[in-house]
């Protein structure tokens, strides 16, 4: 689950300075609760910095039941630069879906919600479908409930898509 995360745009890339992953406890009642944390020296996200190019700190918490559903939260520092605020804004994430495979395709149906707690009318929400099969994994998501309103930068709206395909294999 954390891997559909992180290819869907919750995708948390940057120059990684800084990384614990994955404290994780399991239990006989057949759930995982794992954990990361991690310090970057930039947050980008769908090719755009998060944090006006400096560094970052963030950290969630999965939990993930063997029936395929899964519930998460993460949190990020952000700065989106003048006019956006500063520094100590927050990134919010919490989300939630159904994952499974069957026989070699994955799938993965989940609900984002972007949240900025110190910030107005920033928040927004996806709804998230992947597949995977083999190296191949692809999704789209859908942002709806956005109250996203002009701050001066590209702002997601109601309505809009975002696409995503991918390639993952090991090197020998």
């Amino acid at each position: 689950m954390n891997k559909f995360i992180q290819n869907i745009g919750v995708s948390l890339v940057g120059l990684g300075v800084l990384s614990a992953a994955s404290i994780a406890t399991a239990s006989e009642a057949g759930y995982e609760i794992s954990s990361n944390i991690a310090a970057t020296s930039n947050y980008i996200w769908r090719g755009a910095t998060q944090t006006d190019d400096h560094a970052a700190v963030q950290g969630g918490i999965d939990f993930t039941h063997d029936s395929g559903i899964y519930l998460g939260t993460w949190a990020s520092n952000v700065d989106f630069g003048t006019g956006a605020g500063s520094s100590g804004e927050v990134e919010w994430d919490v989300y939630g879906g159904y994952a499974g495979k069957i026989d070699e395709f994955g799938y993965d149906a989940g609900i984002i919600g972007y949240l900025y707690p110190d910030s107005q009318n920033t928040n927004f929400y996806e709804l998230a479908l992947s597949g995977s099969y083999s190296i191949v994994s692809a999704g789209v998501n859908y942002t709806f409930a956005s109250d996203v309103t002009d701050t001066g930068s590209e702002a997601f709206v109601d309505g809009d898509l975002y696409y995503f395909g991918s390639l993952g294999f090991d090197l020998a």
